[in-house]
């Protein structure tokens, strides 16, 4: 009689040449990976031949907590960082003054020199373009602009030697400021950037 014949008589739940129930490795819903991938009996869990004897449940659940960790720490580094902060600048042309803040917080109050009678400084508000440590008037006899911050066409802020007339109008259409303020207002403009900088001007 045929192998399979006699082995489908022992056997009252398998059919032609199936394997006998003894062969078949005992496992029990403990050994279950609980993920979506196909199910491994332990016997031949893929990675049971681990050198570190470490299971394939084991080897998910590990992982599990590592990543969770990472994502703590990351969080907590990116909390710690400084927000980007926004500066505006804001000139008064009838109090001759500017006023410099940091995220919404008010640091300076300085005097300035906008255009004198013949002259023109344009009112609105812009973001500034470019920054220039030196800077020489082309229009007006190579006049010194130190620490121009440019905010449409020529127009610019920077430093002044004329700092006995600051407080009341006096240029040819720039937002005069004292060199130490200038300085001071060109290093905050580069540290924060120009695209974080607002400048308004209002009559």
């Amino acid at each position: 009689m045929p192998q399979c014949a006699v082995e489908s008589r022992r056997y009252s739940q398998s059919s032609a040449c199936d394997v006998p129930e003894a062969a078949l490795p005992a496992f029990s819903s403990k050994d279950m990976l609980t993920t979506s991938a196909p199910y491994w009996p332990a016997a031949a869990e893929p990675w049971s031949d681990r050198r570190d004897g470490i299971t394939g449940e084991e080897y998910f659940v590990r992982n599990r907590s590592l990543t969770a960790a990472l994502i703590v720490i990351a969080a907590t580094f990116i909390s710690s960082l400084p927000a980007s902060a926004d500066v505006r600048i804001r000139i008064s042309k009838s109090s001759q003054s500017m006023t410099v803040a940091v995220d919404g917080w008010n640091q300076y109050r300085w005097p300035v020199s906008t255009a004198k009678r013949g002259y023109y400084t344009p009112t609105g508000s812009w973001r500034p373009f470019r920054l220039e440590r030196s800077w020489y008037s082309r229009k007006y006899d190579n006049a010194p602009m130190p620490n121009s911050i440019f905010f449409t066409g020529g127009y610019a802020i920077h430093g002044t030697t004329y700092v006995n007339l600051l407080g009341r109008p006096a240029s040819r259409g720039c937002i005069r400021l004292h060199p130490s303020h200038a300085r001071e207002l060109f290093a905050l403009v580069r540290q924060y950037g120009m695209k974080q900088t607002r400048i308004t001007i209002t009559n």
